[in-house]
């Protein structure tokens, strides 16, 4: 559940801007018979992690995730974190 206000931006960001699927370039070719939904769901499920990680990290005080680990450091979360999520959307795909 998302509050209805913030007390600042630290607060606003612990609650991540929803995927939106209408954003997606559909004449992108994608590999392996995967689709822009399978992204979706896979951007979705990181932006939920990211989210709870945040809030949780909030109530304890500490700042975001985002904001202590270096740069690479997230990207390397952020890819890892896809490349073991975007499979579970693509069982069964041939």
């Amino acid at each position: 559940m998302v509050p209805d206000q913030f007390e600042n931006a630290e607060e606003r960001a612990c609650y991540p801007i929803p995927v939106n699927r209408d954003l997606f370039n559909t004449s992108c070719l994608l590999p392996y018979g995967l689709t822009a939904d399978h992204l979706c769901h896979a951007m979705t499920d990181f932006g939920d992690f990211l989210g709870f990680v945040n809030r949780q990290l909030r109530s304890k005080q500490f700042p975001r995730l985002e904001a202590f680990l270096m740069p690479a450091g997230f990207s390397s979360l952020v890819g890892e974190f896809m490349s073991i999520t975007i499979p579970k959307y693509c069982i069964g795909q041939t």
